[in-house]
């Protein structure tokens, strides 16, 4: 059972939104996210995600009800993709590094299936340090590889999203 404030069960699947300026292209193509996407803002303290498995369902359906809960909490521009990484991925990736980055769940007004990824954000977004600006590749390059455009989260399937009975 996991409740506010818990760690999130490893591994995990979360999403973020990035908007279409923080992805690369390659002509009209969008190939990644750039490691910018994962700065995060000056004041918070953590990288905002909503996490997958607070929904019941198969990894697609939970995929999609996640990606509806951002919508529903934020304004989602058409071009602006979400990212997909596991926590796992995530903690290997910041372990490299000596960082280890861990999900919280924190759930917000505005979305009850919000996290929290600490330990993997830069301490001053203004001077990003070396070994900072290091991290940030590897999560975009590995640990957040993953991405959906609209379209592409659109077609996952769409049913009821109702949180599992592993959440309190």
């Amino acid at each position: 059972m996991v409740s506010e404030g818990d760690e999130l069960p490893n591994p995990s699947t979360v999403v973020r939104y990035v908007g279409l300026l923080q992805m690369e292209h390659y002509g009209d193509n969008v190939v990644g996210p750039l490691p910018t996407a994962f700065e995060g803002r000056a004041t918070d303290d953590s990288l905002s995600v909503t996490w997958c498995e607070y929904f019941v369902g198969d990894p697609d359906h939970q995929l999609r009800c996640a990606i509806e809960t951002i919508r529903s909490s934020m304004n989602v521009k058409p071009k602006a993709c979400f990212c997909v990484a596991r926590t796992d991925h995530l903690a290997a990736a910041g372990a490299t590094l000596g960082r280890a980055p861990r999900a919280v769940y924190l759930p917000v007004p505005s979305n009850d299936a919000h996290a929290g990824i600490y330990d993997v954000m830069p301490a001053d977004v203004l001077a990003i340090s070396e070994g900072e600006l290091r991290l940030l590749e590897l999560l975009s390059g590995q640990a957040w590889s993953r991405f959906l455009t609209r379209e592409m989260a659109d077609a996952l399937p769409l049913a009821q999203c109702e949180k599992s009975p592993d959440v309190k």
